[in-house]
């Protein structure tokens, strides 16, 4: 049997293809609760983040920080600032006071691939609409604790009070 010669520059067209061909695939093969792997697949010790939950993709602090946690990736487009932007706005805190953990598999949702420019087509409004859950949420348990409906509180750089007494606050 001889031996396969092949050059760098066939090596790397062929490995070009593969790469592609990866790509190209559906998202995400995950296993979820009743799943079980197929033969010869072992399931990962992988965490994968329950996207219906809303701390997949946000946590608030009790120290006015905020993070988002987003499948995207940024690559020089600069969708992670954006998308502190559009949590900032949302929550109503400081710019500075926010941060975004994007594409790290282990911690985010799998949103698909990043690609065309298109995050933010694609995933800002879905990232507006969990940002603005998390207000919501935020409210209601202000609401909660004060003992007054939401439409009597008022927020403002993060921090929630009622209109009549803008002493009481969260």
């Amino acid at each position: 049997m001889s031996p396969v010669t092949t050059s760098r520059r066939d090596f790397l067209k062929r490995s070009g293809l593969l790469v592609v061909s990866f790509s190209a695939m559906p998202a995400p093969f995950s296993l979820h609760d009743g799943q079980t792997a197929a033969a010869g697949q072992t399931a990962g010790p992988y965490p994968d983040p329950d996207f219906r939950q809303l701390d997949s993709w946000i946590v608030v602090r009790a120290d006015n920080t905020a993070t988002f946690y987003v499948g995207k990736t940024d690559l020089g487009q600069g969708t992670g600032t954006a998308f502190r932007q559009i949590m900032s706005d949302e929550l109503d805190i400081a710019y500075d006071k926010t941060s975004v953990v994007m594409g790290s598999t282990d911690v985010t949702v799998d949103q698909g691939g990043s690609g065309g420019s298109d995050a933010l087509q694609t995933d800002g409004y879905p990232m507006r609409r969990v940002a603005a859950e998390a207000r919501r949420v935020l409210l209601d348990m202000a609401s909660a604790r004060f003992g007054v409906p939401v439409d009597q509180l008022v927020v403002s750089a993060g921090v929630v009070s009622i209109k009549a007494d803008p002493n009481r606050k969260i």
